[in-house]
């Protein structure tokens, strides 16, 4: 009877043994299951090119998330000067995603054979006519006048003297205007008082505005725009990106667009944020930023809306100088869709 007993015993224990064992071999697979899951995935590096400015004011916000670590993928990004610096880099494959005037743009597409795509509008006009002199009221009160303008040869020139002819004031027999290739040279003059009439684009506005208590806006080119052509948006400022990377790299694009547009969102949902930013990454000081972001026209638009409206604004700029979109209009593959 007791040797039956300890038989019964020793199959107990072995039954409890073999539990155990495959407890423990449950539990470690289950670890070894839970450490592989948890194992970070690798972002893709995306190259981004940025210019000071207006353009580059609704990307801050991706700008601080990506330094957090926050973002999608993981990008590097590079702060130009001079549109023709991210142009270069653009072409040469250093960088892949870029925001540039509009025009040049248009004018990378002709010149790379369409390896460039429009991504979206950031920035609808910025220029303002502005005076010291107190008897220049309105558009009309030019007439006969001298006038100081930026952006010889680019948008700000050839929407002036757009907006000029629909007004009915002969842009070169009804006053004389002075172009300058940069803002820098007439933000100097204004903050001197050394002409009492010019065009200026914003945040350049603001800080000359600081400077120079006399000088009032007379009038906000995009407001003269948007009465004469109600559904062609004067735009200034875009993003682009290179149709290789677009097409090898598609669900990363996507992440950026999605992560790009909740930046430039966030301008005017938290301008104070956005401003700090600004200065923070040396795209505007913060101070005039804070100043200049509400007025600066600041916009996300894409896909088949940004190219219904812009089409038309290509042409109209190329019916005044083909050379100011490359020579020729974009075809539609210009345009990225998803």
């Amino acid at each position: 009877m007791k040797y039956l007993k300890k038989i019964a015993l020793l199959l107990i224990l072995s039954v409890l043994l073999v539990a155990c064992s495959n407890g423990e071999d449950k539990v470690k697979k289950e670890t070894e299951i839970t450490e592989e899951t948890v194992v970070e995935v690798e972002k893709t590096k995306v190259k981004v090119g940025t210019i000071k400015g207006f353009p580059g004011i609704g990307i801050v916000n991706l700008m601080n998330e990506n330094e957090k670590g926050n973002t999608k993928n993981n990008y590097d990004f590079i702060i130009g000067g001079a549109p023709d610096e991210l142009n270069a880099k653009l072409i040469s494959g250093e960088l892949d995603i870029a925001t540039i005037p509009t025009n040049m743009a248009a004018t990378l597409y002709n010149k790379t054979n369409g390896e460039i795509e429009i991504l979206a509008v950031n920035t609808l006009g910025v220029i303002k006519l502005v005076s010291t002199d107190e008897s220049i009221k309105t558009l009309d009160d030019i007439k006969g006048k001298e006038i100081s303008a930026s952006g010889k040869g680019a948008i700000p020139q050839y929407t002036l003297e757009y907006i000029l002819n629909k007004k009915g004031i002969d842009p070169k027999n009804d006053v004389n205007i002075t172009y300058y290739p940069g803002h820098e040279e007439i933000s100097g003059l204004l903050a001197a008082d050394q002409v009492s009439i010019a065009t200026i684009p914003e945040p350049t506005l603001s800080k000359v505005m600081a400077e120079n208590e006399n000088i009032k806006i007379v009038s906000d080119l995009t407001e003269e725009w948007n009465k004469i052509e109600e559904d062609i948006i004067l735009s200034q400022g875009c993003t682009v990106v290179s149709k290789k990377f677009a097409e090898e790299n598609k669900e990363v694009l996507n992440s950026f667009v999605e992560e790009y547009k909740n930046s430039c969102e966030l301008v005017h949902s938290d301008l104070e944020n956005t401003a700090k930013y600004c200065g923070k990454f040396n795209i505007v000081p913060e101070k005039i930023a804070l100043e200049a972001i509400p007025k600066s026209n600041q916009v996300y638009i894409d896909g088949e809306e940004m190219k219904t409206k812009l089409k038309p604004f290509f042409e109209i700029l190329f019916a005044a100088n083909p050379e100011s979109v490359g020579g020729k209009l974009p075809s539609d593959d210009f345009y990225f869709t998803k």
